[in-house]
């Protein structure tokens, strides 16, 4: 009978004699389950017959990878428990990415909304430089005035104003709006203010801003949902991507559809 390793001097037992019982743990299965703890990554168990040959799994590995890559090799550590215990961390791993998932996008749904609301704040008080130009033209001292009260730059291009404070934070103000076209911006350099018309305009650009905000924060509830959707489809194209080349190559020049919105959904390289 082959002597057992000593896995108190692991260090210096046999290579060849390492491996046969690492090969003979790799192909070992029953109802003990082992698996990492990784934030990134799932729990993904192994199984083995005894909670002792789990162990000595973990210690062989960590020797195998401590000959191969030196003693600076990272340690890897198992969980051991049963199949209820592992599908309980599979579950609460599920639930603890959702948790920063919905947080971070929380987060970025916080910051466009301060934006937005720097932007409101900004157009109250252009109405008030707006009043305060009535009837006079519009140069580069109405920009000015702008900037010292909104904290906006202003300027004019061909087709708008533009508010800027910096590259994410602008308002655009389109000298047409084809949704309704009595109410779009009607001035530009060297024109005469007209400061009730341009307060009406400026009025509905701010209904607009705070329809926006209520509707991103409603997003917060829906986004988990949406990703666990996106996910599922991902899962199916994974398995899809598997079937014979033959078939997927005929029937994607023949018989289903092209599919250009994706890259609304994915990045594509």
């Amino acid at each position: 009978m082959e002597a057992k390793i000593d896995f108190e001097n692991i260090q210096n037992e046999d290579q060849e004699k390492i491996m046969t019982r690492y090969k003979e743990l790799v192909a070992d299965s029953g109802d003990v389950y082992a698996w990492q703890s990784d934030k990134d990554t799932p729990p993904s168990a192994r199984t083995f017959s005894s909670e002792e040959n789990a162990k000595e799994f973990e210690a062989l590995n960590n020797e195998r990878f401590r000959r191969w890559m030196g003693d600076h090799a990272p340690k890897t550590s198992y969980i051991i428990g049963t199949e209820k215990d592992y599908q309980n961390a599979v579950k609460n791993w599920k639930h603890d990415r959702a948790k920063m998932e919905a947080k971070l996008y929380a987060d970025y749904v916080a910051k466009i909304v301060d934006l937005k609301k720097q932007q409101i704040k900004a157009m109250e008080v252009l109405k008030n430089v707006c009043r305060t130009f009535d009837g006079k033209v519009i140069n580069k001292r109405f920009n000015e005035a702008v900037k010292a009260a909104t904290g906006f730059f202003c300027h004019f291009d061909d087709d708008r104003m533009i508010l800027d404070k910096f590259k994410e934070n602008h308002v655009y103000f389109y000298y047409k709006w084809y949704g309704n076209m009595e109410n779009f911006w009607q001035w530009s350099t060297g024109d005469r203010m007209e400061a009730e018309k341009a307060v009406s305009i400026i009025d509905i650009k701010l209904n607009d801003l705070q329809e926006d905000i209520k509707r991103l924060k409603g997003t917060k509830k829906e986004y988990i949902k949406y990703v666990e959707k996106v996910r599922k489809v991902e899962k199916l194209i994974e398995e899809l991507s598997r079937e014979d080349v033959y078939i997927r190559g005929f029937a994607m020049n023949h018989d289903l559809q092209q599919y250009p919105p994706v890259t609304g959904i994915w990045k594509c390289s």
